[in-house]
């Protein structure tokens, strides 16, 4: 199974995380400057009134705890963050790891190709995935919304690599995807 580190604790780091874990999508990590705030159960309710009990699997404060083995980082961060945290993780990164963001409109290609160059694969999100809000920080939060579809620029890898990589994404987030 994949394994996915969400860099940020916000409501889409809590949303993500307990939907891709309790969906069985992927084994979640969680990269945050809370750790001790953070349960490694999550719980979000849905609007269709599911209860998601999802499993964190590691929860740091250390990039070098999470990054090494992780397939796809999600930085769910506002944009003026973005640059740290990219440098943050970029000695630990996966030469094959994708790098993305939930808010991609903020800059994060810029400062990402400026950081991390033109060989790491890179994604993110057009807009973000899902209405998400925090109900107990590191515990459970409220999936409010799904979009439709998902819009998704992928950068730095072949054609076949950005479909095979979309077809992942749109099982992970069970809407359509588009490159």
């Amino acid at each position: 199974m994949m394994i996915i580190t969400i860099c940020g604790g916000g409501s889409l780091g809590h949303v993500v995380a307990g939907w891709l874990s309790a969906r069985n999508h992927a084994v979640v990590n969680v990269l945050t400057g809370q750790p001790e705030k953070w349960h490694h159960e999550i719980i979000v309710d849905t609007p269709d009134a599911q209860i998601l009990k999802g499993r964190i699997a590691k929860i740091s404060e250390k990039a070098k705890d999470v990054i090494p083995e992780s397939d796809v980082i999600l930085l769910c961060l506002p944009g003026y963050m973005i640059s740290k945290q990219l440098e943050t993780i970029k000695p630990f990164l996966k030469p094959s790891a994708f790098v993305g963001s939930v808010f991609s409109s903020t800059g994060f290609f810029f400062e990402a190709l400026n950081i991390l160059g033109n060989n790491q694969p890179l994604w993110g999100f057009q807009r973000v995935p899902f209405i998400s809000r925090v109900e107990e920080y590191g515990k459970s939060a409220h999936l409010l919304g799904y979009k439709n579809s998902l819009n998704i620029p992928i950068e730095n890898v072949s054609n076949n690599k950005k479909v095979e990589f979309a077809k992942m994404i749109q099982n992970w987030f069970e809407r359509p995807v588009n490159i």
